[in-house]
């Protein structure tokens, strides 16, 4: 089984989760992910960094560390490098993109003095919680990884009935 996920799985996760935000925080223009785990699932590449994902528009990982090995395995266009929060707003305007004044984020990724730097970096900015928007996206299972998951059923069933014993 290929290991990468595929860019249609990567993409239909990013269409779910827009879709929720419309629909649940209509004031947000996007959403920051923080969790190295989220951000695997929304862009197949454990990269150390935020992932920005617009209600429309192409998201952006801000990447601190890793950024040419996620360009091998995320099919997004557009990894940036940054080492603060400061550079987020420059990045923003880099890329002829108006920060939002209300962006969903996911509250779980973050420390207390890391939420304090963003705020304090970004403080026009009203940040909602998203976190169970994207348990709600994660929670949908594609055929994708129902397949995967069969697979793992099958070594897991083969490990206590046939080897263990």
């Amino acid at each position: 089984m290929n290991s990468s996920t595929p860019a249609e799985e990567i993409y239909s996760r990013w269409e779910r989760f827009r879709s929720l935000l419309q629909e649940h925080l209509p004031q947000a223009e996007g959403a920051f992910v923080f969790s190295r785990l989220n951000t695997f699932y929304f862009t197949g590449t454990s990269a150390n960094g935020i992932f920005w994902v617009p209600i429309e528009g192409d998201p952006i990982l801000f990447c601190r560390r890793g950024a040419e090995r996620a360009a091998i395995e995320t099919p997004l266009e557009s990894i940036v490098p940054f080492s603060s929060y400061r550079d987020i707003e420059n990045t923003f305007g880099d890329l002829s993109i108006s920060l939002p004044s209300t962006i969903a984020s996911e509250m779980n990724g973050l420390s207390w003095a890391l939420s304090r730097s963003l705020t304090k970096n970004l403080p026009s900015i009203e940040f909602v919680p998203c976190d169970k928007l994207i348990a709600v996206t994660r929670a949908k299972k594609s055929e994708w990884e129902l397949q995967i998951l069969r697979e793992a059923g099958k070594k897991h069933d083969k490990c206590l009935t046939q080897l263990l014993p």
